[in-house]
């Protein structure tokens, strides 16, 4: 009867664990693409190309070049918006943008 019971509590610990649930992705894909080009690249692209750089016209050249750390930072954090936003427009998930009949690129 012992053997039996110790058999029965130790073969029950051993069951195999569910395999675990399929989740779904684990970032949002709804919002298309023309969205995250239009509301995030379009403005982070702006900070990161109009923050440095040499500007000539009528008054001479002016040195765009940021000066300080923190001008700096917001150069940079717009150069990185940018790489991340394109690297999440690579994951297959993303939803192709919408087109309008009788265009060809998605108008705002």
């Amino acid at each position: 009867m012992l053997a039996l019971v110790s058999t029965l509590v130790l073969t029950t610990g051993c069951d195999k664990p569910e395999p675990p649930q399929a989740a779904g992705p684990p970032y949002n894909t709804d919002i298309p693409l023309n969205e995250v080009m239009t509301h995030v690249v379009n403005p982070a692209a702006y900070q990161f190309w109009s923050g440095w750089g040499v500007v000539d016209d009528e008054s001479g050249s002016r040195d765009l070049t940021p000066k300080t750390d923190e001008a700096w930072k917001v150069v940079e954090d717009g150069a990185a918006t940018v790489v991340l936003a394109t690297t999440r427009s690579w994951r297959p998930a993303t939803p192709a943008p919408r087109r309008r009949s009788g265009t060809s690129l998605p108008r705002r």
